[in-house]
């Protein structure tokens, strides 16, 4: 069902999310510093993490043997059982329960639905009795998925299954992910390998490697289901749930067409096609939004974020070019972040190209103020706008602020004399989390020790005093030159510290298209921007540059 520790480590889409810690021995310059304020070691594999109001913080994984997560000890009964703790927000551990069976069940993804529940999604063998805690809740008899709902006191709920006709499944533990309603429902994303997957009544038929979408009742029967169909694969990588119930994803698929909602979708010669949906409550198609790969290249969505207006921002991973609406990125390879608003329109995409197997934004979380908090890895010389940051050994993480009206404002690096990895990050209400994994010895922060087993070993990262980034009235300094407010309405002021080498300011779209001129009589001036369309866009003096959003 799933591949040994040691692959999953090596895997290369695990590549694009290796992410975080800091370490002294990185080189750092412009950098801001990152507080930590606990680094809480996890005896087990941290795949997920959820953030609730009152600071606790939700993580599932996998674990084998015996383990001891704060004061309570857990037993798998498998090869490897799926663990779910809470920790409160100093760190402190509440509750932990193991989730799986005598074949093993592998936990993935975590969500919390705004109130008293969770859920969390598993891959589990069969045929097997399953079991959470010492409370038997379910048989299965194939391989498949899990989707349990448990109370955020640690207490089980209830239990949906889908099954798989043969035992060939997908082998990648983090391409399945869940969501949840504020109703207790929830809706399960991922993909299947070349087989039926069986939601209750609801047959999915895939062939090669397929992604799907399915959504479960409060009670726990799934009430509708959506393939993803292409060849040779496709995959759903990242889903979610507004207020109103409504489903939105992020994926991708190869090939010269694929399906969804029972429509044929146009792909590429063989290039990877990105991909946007959107569902309502009960599951009737609404809309679907494509990239489009360029030079026969492709590109992948991994990560979606919904923002409290509506709108989507997105994150994946490119190769030669990605076109999303009338936005062109090109780059011998990187990774991007982009913006669809409610009807799945792209009003900006901005990338980050490669720089010796550099990937930031493919896992990011959304923050209060609008800007990402954002994790990727690399190896050598990684440059963030004026902040530089140095590796060292063979895999090095960063933590970073990511503002769409200047970029990034904040990183820092760090690394371990093996490896250090961060599977995501987490942020909600002002309270920032980051978990992953790490081989060998590494210190976090400014000289918290951390080291594991040849193994490795699992850990969350409470993080406080995390610079604020972009407040929404002042952008500050790309070099000399800065723009205010942003977003922006109807105005701008640009401020500049330099001689004006052209005594003009110019504004572009995002396609370097001139939209806007004006001759600079002193050192801020103001800028009607009522008549542009919504979008990003560019401020240029001559020698420097900045950027800001207009709404």
């Amino acid at each position: 069902m799933t591949k040994t520790d040691a692959q999953r480590w090596h895997h290369v889409r695990f590549l694009f999310r290796l992410v975080l810690v800091v370490p002294v021995m990185a080189a750092t310059l412009g950098a801001q510093a990152f507080l930590i304020q606990a680094v809480i070691p996890v005896d087990g594999n941290v795949l997920d993490a959820v953030i609730d109001d009152a600071g606790n913080t939700y993580i599932t994984g996998t674990f084998n043997g015996t383990v001891e997560l704060g004061g309570t000890t857990l037993t798998a009964e498998g090869p490897a059982d799926t663990f779910v703790a809470a920790l409160d927000l100093q760190g402190e551990w509440l509750w932990a329960e193991r989730f799986g069976g005598s074949l093993g069940a592998s936990g993935c993804s975590i969500a919390w639905d705004g109130g008293e529940r969770l859920w969390v999604a598993a891959y589990v063998d069969g045929p097997q009795e399953l079991s959470f805690g010492s409370l038997l809740i379910g048989t299965t008899e194939q391989v498949g998925l899990a989707a349990i709902r448990i109370s955020t006191n640690g207490e089980f709920e209830l239990l949906a299954l889908a099954t798989a006709s043969t035992p060939i499944w997908l082998v990648d533990l983090r391409d399945l992910t869940i969501a949840a309603a504020p109703n207790g429902s929830a809706v399960v994303a991922g993909a299947f390998h070349g087989v039926n997957m069986f939601f209750g009544d609801l047959v999915l038929t895939g062939a090669d490697q397929n992604g799907f979408v399915a959504s479960t009742s409060t009670s726990g029967e799934w009430t509708w289901a959506q393939c993803l169909g292409g060849t040779p694969y496709s995959n759903v990588a990242e889903v979610s749930i507004d207020n109103l119930g409504n489903v939105f994803a992020a994926g991708y698929f190869q090939g010269p067409t694929a399906t969804l909602n029972g429509s044929v979708i146009q792909g590429g010669p063989g290039a990877a096609i990105p991909i946007i949906a959107k569902w309502n409550a009960v599951g009737s198609p609404l809309w679907i939004s494509l990239g489009s790969e360029q030079d026969g290249q492709g590109s992948e969505f991994i990560d979606l974020m919904l923002k409290p207006n509506g709108r989507l921002v997105v994150t994946g991973v490119f190769n030669g070019g990605v076109q999303l609406g009338n936005t062109t990125i090109t780059a011998s390879g990187g990774s991007f972040v982009a913006e669809a608003d409610d009807s799945g329109a792209w009003t900006w995409a901005l990338s980050q190209e490669q720089q010796s197997c550099c990937m930031p934004w493919p896992d990011a979380a959304l923050r209060a103020d609008g800007t990402l908090l954002s994790g990727g890895h690399f190896v050598g010389p990684l440059y963030l706008n004026d902040i530089y940051l140095m590796s060292t050994g063979s895999a090095s993480g960063f933590l970073g602020i990511w503002s769409p009206s200047s970029g990034w404002t904040a990183a820092e690096a760090q690394l371990s004399d093996e490896e250090i990895a961060i599977w995501g990050v987490a942020s909600h209400g002002g309270v920032e989390r980051a978990f992953g994994r790490v081989a060998g010895n590494a210190i976090v922060g400014e000289g918290i020790p951390l080291s594991s087993a040849d193994t490795g070993e699992g850990f969350v990262v409470l993080l406080e005093g995390v610079p604020t980034g972009i407040a929404q009235d002042r952008v500050p300094s790309h070099g000399l030159l800065s723009v205010y407010p942003s977003p922006a309405s109807d105005e701008v002021y640009v401020r500049s510290t330099a001689d004006l080498p052209d005594d003009i300011i110019r504004v572009f779209d995002m396609n370097s298209a001139e939209v806007l001129h004006a001759y600079a009589r002193s050192s801020t001036i103001r800028l009607d921007v009522s008549h542009l369309p919504a979008g990003m866009y560019v401020v240029r003096d001559g020698e420097h540059s900045t950027r800001f959003v207009k709404e």
